[in-house]
């Protein structure tokens, strides 16, 4: 006989609330806007369950960001736990507007495989990629690179795609006087104890 499979439940996702998230035993989630990722139940009881009530929408939408740049940028399902969601939430909290256009220039580039590659682009829901508070400011970030040239939308049929221009390229890549770009030295100890500061605070923003 086979393994027994557990068909995931459809509720609403525990981070942005959309209503067909999905849902295993093991508090795997899986939801459009927020990828995929791991909540424990401790973690919803005591804070989130709290904060959904006060209203603390920027908490939820930060958690949204942690977790679904973990999937596009690192190819992993983020783990959300009591001891480590603080930290996950404060990296993406207080993003300035000129990096927010920025990461959603990145984004292009993540999913761009060459000059010319055509790739999708929806502000809807790929707003926590971006570190955007709402679908409406994702919407509005996408039209603000794409006004200012740095990437070139592409209409057909009610469905728009994009590639990024030249202007794009020249930011996004650009010609360094030596150095190798990509590459970032950090110089610190090898110490055990620093591995969380290393993986969740430095890497992330060399990554």
């Amino acid at each position: 006989m086979g393994a027994f499979k557990v068909k995931p439940i459809q509720l609403l996702c525990p981070l942005c609330q959309k209503p067909d998230a999905n849902w295993d035993t093991h508090d795997r989630f899986e939801c459009s806007v927020c990828g995929t990722f791991e909540l424990s139940h401790k973690l919803q009881v005591k804070k989130l369950d709290g904060a959904r009530h006060r209203g603390d929408l920027a908490l939820f939408t930060a958690l949204s960001a942690a977790t679904k740049q973990e999937n596009l940028f690192r190819g992993k399902d983020l783990n959300l736990t009591l001891e480590n969601y603080a930290s996950h939430a404060d990296a993406h909290r207080w993003t300035t507007v000129s990096q927010k256009l920025r990461n959603a220039l990145e984004v292009a580039h993540k999913r761009s495989k060459h000059f010319g590659a055509i790739f999708e682009l929806n502000g809807l829901v790929d707003y926590p990629l971006f570190d955007a508070t709402s679908p409406a400011e994702g919407m509005a970030l996408v039209l603000q690179i794409c006004k200012n040239g740095l990437i070139n939308s592409r209409s057909t049929q009610n469905h728009i795609s994009y590639d990024i221009s030249d202007k794009g390229w020249e930011i996004i890549e650009p010609v360094h006087a030596g150095g190798m770009p990509g590459r970032c030295f950090v110089a610190m100890a090898f110490d055990p104890e620093l591995g969380n500061a290393y993986y969740d605070g430095i890497k992330p923003r060399c990554d």
